[in-house]
């Protein structure tokens, strides 16, 4: 099974098409999408504040990210969830083939990310 036939079987199932059409589900998704980059994103500037001296000096970077990891972590989760959800969604617009190829270098570069130590 290629790519392309994957992206295809995500789209025509009843799963991927009842988000598709469902006026109410992909705003609510995206939305829960955004709110967990800004969860990941907003701990990691809080954390590149301090490194560069403009932000809480009275702790060290280590305490700082040792309480905003619960945060990071947890804005990731939510990302890469929805963001599956969303790539359900949207995954007819991978059935064309310069899409296909755009969509096999992106997981190819998540695959060697998550397999790093």
């Amino acid at each position: 099974m290629t790519l392309y036939d994957f992206c295809v079987l995500l789209s025509d199932s009843n799963f991927g098409t009842s988000l598709r059409e469902s006026q109410l589900m992909f705003p609510v998704i995206e939305g829960i999408h955004v709110l967990g980059l800004a969860a990941s994103v907003g701990a990691i500037v809080l954390l590149d504040l301090r490194l560069t001296g403009l932000g809480i000096r009275s702790a060290t970077p280590g305490q700082i990210m040792r309480q905003l990891k619960p945060w990071y972590l947890t804005g990731f989760a939510i990302m890469f969830i929805t963001g599956i959800l969303l790539f359900w969604v949207e995954a007819e617009k991978c059935r064309s083939e310069e899409h296909t190829s755009e969509l096999q270098s992106h997981l190819n570069l998540v695959c060697r990310l998550l397999l790093e130590k």
